[in-house]
């Protein structure tokens, strides 16, 4: 195997917002990402520089043989349906896709498949969570993620030459973000000079992370290629209402928080944080 060939990190996902972090910090670290995706352009126009190689590929309807020439190890961050945590496809449909897809990469030879999780897949745990507390997701997504870890833990139990890593990622936050999530709200009020912006109660304990050091820990789980389970957190409890003040206060925007407008997320237990 050439030291060219053993450079490259087919990574899924890659241009979504914690992906295009994460082949940023291949590149920052030497690697030579390969990012799927369903229907590449430039790779400039994704904010990629040219050495990053965009594969024309979808996960649900191609054949995944020329994948074979494209590397021996991915890091899986692909999901779909990010919107409804409760839509029922993630189980009935995306499960067993994404099963198969890095089941057939298995196959191939992929010697090191490292996976993004999440932290939804503890459910209602309350507290410090470690990697191996039990996982009781409550939502079709949690439930998806947690089975396909579990699929995949059997799948390559007995594979001494096959490393698998699964990220638990908590809060992270930052450039990219879906416009529908909490900072990109509260930045788009500040932005338009907005005086008040409305939230839940603010009590709950969360973990946040910005998205840059979410990429930052992957890369170094990724590198030791040790098999095993990883939380991607701050380690650093915080309220919703004191993350919120203090984003507002290192910006130095007066706007006016409004606690309680908002429900709490039924799906989500009240406090809870990575270790």
């Amino acid at each position: 195997m050439t030291l060219d060939f053993d450079r490259r990190v087919l990574v899924t996902g890659g241009t979504g917002f914690l992906g295009r972090h994460v082949v940023n910090a291949l590149l920052d670290r030497g690697y030579r990402p390969v990012v799927l995706h369903r229907a590449p352009s430039r790779s400039e126009d994704r904010g990629f520089p040219d050495s990053v190689q965009l594969f024309k590929f979808d996960l649900y309807t191609d054949d995944m043989w020329e994948l074979r020439t494209l590397g021996s190890r991915v890091i899986h961050l692909a999901w779909d349906f990010l919107a409804d945590y409760h839509d029922p496809r993630h189980v009935t449909l995306l499960l067993p896709k994404h099963f198969d897809f890095l089941s057939t990469l298995i196959n191939f030879g992929f010697r090191q498949i490292s996976v993004a999780g999440s932290c939804l897949e503890y459910g209602h745990a309350h507290g410090p969570i470690k990697p191996s507390d039990v996982t009781s997701p409550t939502t079709c997504y949690g439930l998806a993620k947690d089975s396909l870890r579990r699929a995949l833990w059997l799948r390559t139990k007995n594979l001494s030459e096959c490393t698998l890593q699964w990220y638990r990622i908590f809060y992270i936050y930052g450039s990219g973000q879906a416009k529908t999530s909490l900072v990109p709200q509260l930045e788009r009020a500040i932005a338009l000079g907005q005086e008040t912006f409305s939230l839940s109660h603010g009590e709950q304990i969360r973990d946040f992370l910005p998205v840059e050091s979410a990429a930052s820990q992957i890369l170094d789980i990724f590198e030791k290629n040790k098999t095993g389970l990883y939380n991607i957190c701050s380690r650093k409890p915080v309220s919703v209402r004191r993350f919120t003040e203090q984003y507002c206060e290192e910006r130095g925007s007066k706007i006016k928080l409004i606690f309680g407008d908002r429900p709490y997320p039924a799906y989500e237990p009240l406090a809870y944080w990575g270790v």
